[in-house]
């Protein structure tokens, strides 16, 4: 028997036993109306790679007697065996091991060697949002409400938003807006200064004074034939004096209105029937000529008055002093009468003489107005 044996190979330990996979929890649902899907796909692939135990060599071999290490076993059965292979799990095992759930697909492609697990559909969760739960939970800072816009807001101003056709409002801007509108017209200036901003407007047209509106007045005066004007700058004053002698007899006589006079004498019953006898006197302060008498009554009647005239020495006057002769001023069952003819009628008036009205007769007038009209002589 030789000194030294070779060893030999120990025999081959037992098979470890095949590795076991288990399913990892289901996802859980999404919130806030997002998709309900899995957890994130590579989350899963580790917990599933977790629960997948290692393939285990086989037991070493028994040392030989007096011999040498025996070689190492055989590995047990491979977890993962690529396919053909007699032990551990195909590709298409383990891709069999991989359940769907809710809204997750999972595909093997056998020419790649891959299994991919993805989101499916649209969702899948609720699909009305008065169904999602959580809304009050203020936990997602990004999405819009009215508190976030107005504290947003609140750090904005105009000078954050570009300006477009409708420019915002300044007063430098209104300023130079109503100085470029404004023209100046006649006797006008205007003076628009940007820098104080002010606006000026003036007039150069010469101020008009009191002493412009006299001398202006003064210089048209004109004298006439029979009126001299006098304008006193200082006082001021203007004086009018009827030039010596320029006044004549003819020139009165052409100014007929200016020498025309009237004596109006009013005859009232007090509400009866006017009563006959002497009414009033009245006294004549210039010179005159009766041109007509006029009488008016207040109801349709008949009334005849009678005019006396005498010196203011011997008055009063009576019956016998009568001017109207037998035309005596008269209404006859009428309203009104008048008499420019004045037959037989004492017409020439001296200052200083009384006229008495005397009624001689009258039926149904309660009042009577008399008027004479006089021309001055």
């Amino acid at each position: 028997m030789p000194l030294f044996q070779r060893p030999q190979r120990g025999k081959a330990g037992p098979a470890g036993p095949p590795g076991q996979s288990t399913a990892g929890p289901a996802g859980k649902d999404g919130r806030d109306g997002r998709d309900a899907v899995s957890p994130d796909v590579r989350t899963i692939v580790k917990e599933v790679v977790k629960l997948i135990p290692k393939p285990k060599d086989g037991k070493r071999g028994p040392r030989g007697p007096m011999g040498m290490r025996g070689d190492r076993g055989p590995s047990g059965r491979a977890l993962f065996q690529r396919g053909g292979g007699t032990s551990g799990l195909t590709e298409d095992e383990i891709a069999a091991m991989f359940v769907a759930g809710s809204n997750v697909t999972i595909s093997y492609d056998p020419i790649t060697k891959k299994i991919t697990i993805a989101a499916s559909g649209g969702g899948g969760g609720v699909t009305d949002h008065g169904d999602l739960t959580g809304l009050a939970d203020d936990d997602h800072p990004q999405y819009h409400n009215d508190a976030r816009a107005d504290t947003w807001l609140a750090t904005k101003d105009t000078g954050d938003i570009a300006e477009g056709a409708n420019l915002y409002f300044t007063n430098e801007r209104v300023d130079d807006r109503v100085a470029a509108l404004l023209t100046e017209g006649a006797g006008i200036d205007l003076t628009h200064d940007d820098g104080a901003n002010t606006l000026t407007i003036a007039s150069t047209i010469t101020q008009y004074t009191d002493e412009l509106a006299q001398d202006a007045i003064g210089g048209i005066l004109v004298d006439s034939d029979t009126i001299d004007f006098t304008y006193a700058d200082g006082t001021p004053s203007i004086t009018a004096i009827i030039k010596d002698d320029s006044i004549t007899d003819a020139k009165i006589d052409d100014a007929a209105d200016v020498m025309q006079a009237v004596l109006a004498v009013n005859i009232d019953g007090g509400g009866a029937v006017i009563t006959t006898g002497i009414k009033i006197d009245v006294e004549i302060p210039f010179n005159c000529t009766i041109e007509r008498v006029t009488m008016l009554a207040d109801v349709s009647g008949s009334i005849v008055v009678d005019i006396w005239k005498d010196t203011y020495a011997n008055f009063p006057p009576v019956v016998g002093d009568s001017i109207t002769a037998s035309a005596k001023p008269t209404i006859s069952s009428a309203l009104k009468s008048q008499d420019s003819t004045l037959t037989g009628w004492t017409k020439t008036i001296t200052a200083g003489d009384t006229l008495r009205f005397n009624v001689d007769s009258v039926t149904s007038v309660k009042r009577l107005m008399l008027s004479i009209k006089l021309k001055k002589t």
